[in-house]
């Protein structure tokens, strides 16, 4: 249900041009990525209607303030909005 970028970069931007090509997949998910990742939140949320989020790298989720872990945990459990 969630597509979560672990990193970002540069190479995202050539992403776009194959996801083009494919066919709209028919269940939405959740995105979530930042940095050089803006190109795909563009594309999948204006293109596909996926929901988007700029938000950290997976691997630095353990970083964040016990405020933000926990709503982070609340929206990955479901508990949150979109």
């Amino acid at each position: 249900d969630i597509v979560w970028a672990v990193r970002g970069g540069y190479g995202s931007l050539h992403l776009v041009p194959f996801l083009q090509k494919i066919k709209k997949p028919k269940k939405k998910k959740l995105f979530i990525g930042f940095s050089d990742n803006t190109t795909l939140h563009q594309f999948l949320n204006q293109e596909w209607g996926w929901p988007t989020w700029h938000g950290p790298h997976l691997d630095r989720l353990y970083k964040l303030n016990s405020v933000r872990q926990k709503q982070w945990q609340e929206l990955l459990q479901g508990r949150l909005p979109l």
